[in-house]
């Protein structure tokens, strides 16, 4: 690949699922069993094991939702939500697909089966990474330019507000009370974000070399 935006991980057959930037909307299975075109440009992608779609956002120049069949790699729905769109993830559990609008300060949630946008939550400007908490649902929101990450409730309803030292890269829950986010000014932390106690966060050691980043 020569630009990979993001890789997901289908968790029922193990294939990776790679958004090819650089090449004009392809979304690459990583054992290259299968190029999907979708476009124009494609930016991050999830997949939603149980329903078997993998889920695909154009960055800009459409700004749609795309749903691609996990097995056949065939595309059985797509929709526009807004004119860009900067990540997608999925809540298997709940039939949730959420994606960032960072212009419109907003998250979108889509049912899962009919892409049909079912709520809308805000968020800050500049939103760019989402990651699901698969056993409750909550909901964890990056900014790129404003500096801050929000946790919402599986019902939209916002948890907490995390001011971090400079733009969110890339967001990842570990376990129920725990995520770990990637600050452009401070490297890789980790911020326990429990029921009963303020936000903590621990620096993991990790430096940022690119857009991604993964935390075992």
């Amino acid at each position: 690949l020569r630009r990979a935006a993001h890789v997901a991980i289908d968790t029922a057959t193990g294939r990776q699922w790679w958004a090819e930037d650089g090449h004009r909307g392809v979304a690459v299975t990583g054992d290259r069993s299968a190029v999907v075109p979708v476009g124009p440009v494609v930016w991050k992608l999830d997949v939603d094991a149980v329903r078997r779609r993998a889920f695909v956002a154009d960055f800009y120049f459409g700004g749609r939702l795309h749903a691609i069949d996990a097995d056949t790699f065939a595309e059985v729905a797509s929709v526009r939500v807004a004119p860009v769109l900067t990540d997608v993830a999925a809540d298997s559990a709940r039939g949730r697909v959420y994606v960032a609008r960072p212009f419109g300060s907003a998250i979108s949630a889509l049912d899962a089966d009919t892409l049909a946008e079912v709520a809308v939550m805000p968020a800050p400007f500049g939103v760019r990474e989402l990651d699901v908490e698969p056993e409750a649902g909550r909901i964890v929101a990056g900014s790129f330019f404003a500096a801050r990450a929000v946790v919402f409730d599986a019902d939209g309803s916002t948890v907490r507000e995390i001011r971090t030292g400079g733009p969110v890269r890339g967001v990842r829950w570990m376990g129920a009370h725990a995520i770990a986010l990637a600050d452009s000014a401070c490297g890789v932390i980790r911020l326990d974000v429990g029921p009963c106690s303020r936000p903590q966060q621990r620096a993991l050691g990790l430096r940022l070399g690119g857009v991604s980043f993964s935390v075992a």
